[in-house]
């Protein structure tokens, strides 16, 4: 029996098995005219077993490789060009990065200061970004700090 296998290394492994059960055909026919060892055709089995084995985990490992190697092409190029419904960036609005670092920056400056606070991050047109309450932050605070004007973005 012949497999053709998923790649060339599988597939040599195919064909050395079909010569090994060549050869284990051509020892049987043989043994009717002569005494012959059995171990020989025991060997012969179990190298074409052995072969069979070897082709099927060389079909396996090149299956996952070429699986592993689409995977990852897909991942990357999903990866560089942004989803169709993700938001997009308008001029002037910030990123997450740079909301999360300004929100560390005024946490930070609150710490220092002793006075715990909420802040508040808007957009140009005043709609809340980001709003974050510290603990033991004054409960009003929450409700005030959206409202504040702030500096004039550049």
């Amino acid at each position: 029996m012949y497999c053709p296998g998923r790649c060339e290394a599988a597939s040599r492994l195919h064909l050395a098995r079909t010569v090994a059960r060549r050869a284990e055909r051509r020892l049987v026919e043989l043994g009717a005219e002569v005494t012959i060892r059995q171990i020989l055709l025991r060997y012969l089995n179990r190298l074409s077993d052995c072969l069979y084995a070897l082709a099927r985990s060389e079909d396996h490992a090149a299956h996952q490789r070429r699986l592993v190697t689409e995977i990852a092409a897909r991942y990357l190029a999903a990866s560089r060009s942004p989803a169709p419904d993700a938001p997009k960036a308008q001029a002037g609005s910030l990123s997450f990065h740079e909301l999360h670092q300004l929100i560390r920056q005024a946490i930070e400056h609150a710490r220092q200061l002793q006075v715990p606070v909420v802040i508040s991050i808007v957009d140009a047109h005043g709609t809340e970004t980001v709003t974050w309450r510290m603990p033991d932050a004054l409960l009003v605070s929450s409700e005030l700090a959206p409202k504040k004007p702030g500096p004039p973005s550049p």
